[in-house]
């Protein structure tokens, strides 16, 4: 939210193109020229070739399970798509980049909707899945809902998964410390650049104040339903 309503208007301000083109606005000199080189290659190279190698890697290997094909086949497509949306951003800029986003936003929002449908007709209905989870509970010596059970806010600080010192880690410092592309404290990346492209400062806030409610509280609830339904029907069987 610090990032909503107030680094969104500074970024869109800024009038720069990308995040790293803002390091020889804070610094000067030699030294700044060198910062935005220097990170300019180490994002470019190791850190998104690492992240786009097990991307790609994970479409191949699901395309070869949904698809039935082999590995070349399933490579081949995936090259396919990347030639093919590379031209399109090429070609389109920020703005296609823009446009994409909204498509992709709707069509993976309704995928992963009929997913947790089905996953949670798969174990019966929310009734049924509710009292699964209850009855899971009842297996360990626990109260449906109590301390340590599968529905608990909290985890049983007690338990050799998570005693408290890796819950404080977690609550603490994990979810500041470990980066990754547009989650750094006041954004950075694709969720900056995003910023940077909007029509004025008012619309970089707005923008930034529904990627804040779609990424981090719609998106999530569906792949939360389809988690309890999977512990369900693998606890349960097993």
């Amino acid at each position: 939210m610090l990032t909503v309503f107030f680094y969104a208007r500074l970024w869109r301000r800024s009038g720069v193109t990308t995040d790293i083109e803002f390091s020889e606005i804070r610094y000067a000199g030699t030294s700044a020229a060198f910062l935005r080189g220097f990170r300019a290659l180490y994002f470019g190279l190791p850190i998104n070739r690492t992240v786009l190698g097990w991307v790609n890697l994970a479409t191949v290997k699901i395309l070869m399970m949904i698809l039935g094909v082999d590995k070349a086949t399933a490579l081949a497509v995936v090259i396919g798509l990347i030639a093919v949306t590379s031209l399109i951003s090429t070609m389109s800029g920020l703005w296609g980049v823009l446009v994409t986003d909204v498509v992709q936003f709707f069509i993976k929002m309704a995928m992963v909707i009929i997913l947790a449908y089905c996953a949670v007709e798969a174990v019966g209905g929310m009734d049924q899945m509710l009292g699964k989870l209850h009855e899971i509970d009842r297996t360990k010596g626990i109260a449906p809902g109590g301390k340590g059970g599968v529905l608990a806010f909290v985890p049983d600080l007690d338990s050799p998964w998570m005693p408290m010192i890796t819950f404080l880690v977690y609550i603490s410092l994990n979810w500041w410390a470990v980066w990754y592309s547009g989650a750094e404290p006041g954004d950075g990346g694709y969720v900056a650049q995003r910023m940077f492209s909007a029509k004025d400062e008012r619309h970089s806030l707005l923008a930034t104040l529904w990627f804040n409610i779609a990424h981090y509280a719609l998106r999530l609830w569906p792949w939360i339903l389809v988690g309890l339904a999977s512990i369900c029907r693998f606890r349960c069987a097993g």
